[in-house]
C-alpha cells in the first residue's frame, strides 16, 4: 500500500475512534456523519461498533470490587506510570480498549454464570430442582416407585448406604409406603419414599443433615405443603397436599439392622 493510502487509512481509522468516543466537535461530527452517510462500508463499521458499545453497556455492570484490590488500585493511581511503548503509542487506540472491555465483560459473565451455578448446587454438582416440580412429574408418571423393599433389613440398608444412617418405618405405618425411589431433590442422593395418605400421593425427601440445602416451601397455587424434620443426623421433607404432616412422625433410626429374611442376606 502507497504511504498516501496507508496514511489516508490511519486518519479515517482515528477519526472513526474519535467520533465513537464522542471527541469529535458538533461540526465535525456533522461532517463525519454525512461522509459515512455516501460511504456504506464506512456505514457499517459504525454500526458494528456501535452495536457491540451498546451491547457491554447492557450486559457488563462491573461488580464491586474487593477492598483489598481497591487499596491497591488507589496506590497505583499515586505511583507515576511508565509510558507504554506499544508501536509507539501511549495507551492503545479506542478500538483496543474496546476489545479489553469485550475480553473482560466475556470473562466476568462466565465468572458470574459459574458463581451462581456453584451456588445454586450443592457439594457434589448436583443443581437443585423444586421439589414441587418433582412431585408433579411423580404423579404424572403415575406415582411409580422405582422398588419396593422386601423387608425391613432392605428398607433400613438403603438409607444406611446412602445416607449413612439406617431408618425404618414404625410397624403400624408401614401400609402407607408405596416404595422407594432416587428422584434427588436435596442433593444426587436424596432417597425418596412414595407414600399414600388417604388416598393422597405423599412424598417423603431422606438425606443427611449435613447436605440439607433447606429448600424452599412450594408456592399456595401448587396446594402442596412442605414439612421438616431432624433426625438423628438426618434430614427428612414430607411434601404434601395435606394439612398436617403424617407420614414423618412415623420414622425412626433403629439401634441395630433388623435381621435378614432367609434366602435374601445376599439380594442388595
Amino acid at each position: 500500500m502507497p504511504d498516501s493510502d496507508h496514511s489516508k487509512s490511519a486518519e479515517r481509522e482515528d477519526r472513526l475512534e474519535a467520533f465513537l468516543d464522542g471527541l469529535l466537535s458538533p461540526d465535525e461530527a456533522a461532517e463525519f456523519k454525512r461522509i459515512a452517510a455516501n460511504d456504506p462500508l464506512l456505514q457499517r463499521e459504525i454500526e458494528l461498533q456501535q452495536s457491540i458499545d451498546a451491547s457491554l453497556a447492557r450486559s457488563f455492570v462491573a461488580p464491586t470490587a474487593p477492598r483489598d484490590i481497591l487499596q491497591l488500585a488507589q496506590q497505583e493511581d499515586l505511583e507515576p506510570v511508565e509510558p507504554a511503548s506499544m508501536h509507539g503509542t501511549s495507551g492503545g487506540t479506542s478500538k483496543q480498549r474496546r476489545m479489553v472491555l469485550m475480553v473482560l465483560a466475556a470473562s466476568i459473565a462466565w465468572a458470574v454464570a459459574g458463581w451462581r451455578m456453584y451456588v445454586a448446587s450443592n457439594d457434589d454438582g448436583y443443581q437443585e430442582l423444586a421439589l414441587a416440580d418433582i412431585y408433579q412429574e411423580c404423579v404424572d408418571g403415575g406415582f411409580q416407585p422405582k422398588w419396593v423393599c422386601d423387608d425391613d433389613r432392605e428398607f433400613a440398608e438403603t438409607f444406611q448406604k446412602r445416607q449413612g444412617q439406617p431408618l425404618l418405618l414404625k410397624p403400624d405405618s408401614q401400609d402407607l409406603m408405596v416404595g422407594l425411589s432416587y428422584l434427588k431433590g436435596i442433593s444426587a442422593k436424596t432417597t425418596t419414599m412414595l407414600a399414600r395418605v388417604e388416598g393422597e400421593p405423599v412424598l417423603v425427601f431422606v438425606d443427611s443433615l449435613d447436605r440439607d440445602t433447606k429448600p424452599e416451601k412450594p408456592s399456595w397455587g401448587s396446594g402442596l405443603n412442605l414439612f421438616r424434620q431432624e433426625l438423628d443426623g438426618l434430614v427428612l421433607y414430607e411434601l404434601s397436599p395435606l394439612a398436617e404432616p403424617r407420614v414423618l412422625s412415623n420414622f425412626y433410626v433403629p439401634e441395630e439392622l433388623p435381621a435378614a429374611t432367609p434366602g435374601d442376606a445376599d439380594s442388595l
